[in-house]
């Protein structure tokens, strides 16, 4: 999904670590020592536990928007979009969360940047 709005490499393989950091034992360093500082940092920016906690993906996305980072931006839309594909696979409540925050959140942002829903299909 990525690939299609995104042509920089180190934006496709940022994406395909995206969760590294958060789900796994993987650390920025060893991310950084493996992909380089760049990766490390763009997976850093799209990690939701920070130093003071989990963030929510709102927070996330106002940093994000602030820093005018629009790729990495994209990178989580894109996230979001394959969340909603697989969505049956969350418990019911979960789903109704991810659904609530989606319209609140990430629509207004994919509007905003410019992305049209025959672009997500």
């Amino acid at each position: 999904m990525v690939s299609e709005y995104l042509f920089a490499t180190d934006a496709i393989v940022t994406s395909i670590l995206h969760d590294t950091i958060e789900d796994t034992k993987l650390t920025k360093k060893q991310i950084a020592t493996i992909f380089g500082e760049l990766i490390a940092s763009q997976v850093e920016d799209l990690t939701r536990v920070t130093v003071a906690g989990k963030i929510t993906s709102t927070e996330m996305i106002k940093n994000l928007w602030r820093q005018k980072n629009y790729d990495m931006l994209t990178i989580k839309i894109c996230d979001r979009w394959h969340n909603l594909l697989t969505i049956d696979a969350k418990p019911q409540e979960k789903r109704r969360e991810l659904l609530l925050e989606t319209l609140k959140e990430f629509i207004v942002l994919a509007i905003s940047l410019g992305m049209r829903k025959a672009e997500l299909d």
